[in-house]
């Protein structure tokens, strides 16, 4: 019997939450985004603060961008306490 030297795996977890992967890539990907980071990047709102909804006008032809309402991302990081793109008025 050989005696093999013990399997070790590189994790590595977010700096703002309780997120682990073992992947550096995904976890910087992860990090930029993150809901807790006070420095975070919005990719749903673009850095924003407001969503646009596309809707189907009477002529059944889709009107763009035709609702805006508050980005749910940053409403969601505004309650984490990360940063949030939404403006207060």
């Amino acid at each position: 019997m050989k005696k093999l030297k013990p399997l070790t795996i590189q994790r590595y977890k977010c700096d703002f939450c309780n997120k682990k992967t073992r992947g550096m890539k995904w976890m910087n990907y992860h990090e930029s985004r993150c809901y807790k980071n006070p420095n975070r990047t919005c990719d749903v709102c673009s850095d924003e603060g407001t969503e646009f909804f596309h809707t189907l006008g009477s002529g059944g032809g889709v009107i763009p961008d035709s609702i805006e309402k508050d980005c749910s991302a940053c409403t969601i990081a505004k309650e984490f306490g990360g940063k949030s793109y939404i403006n207060e008025v």
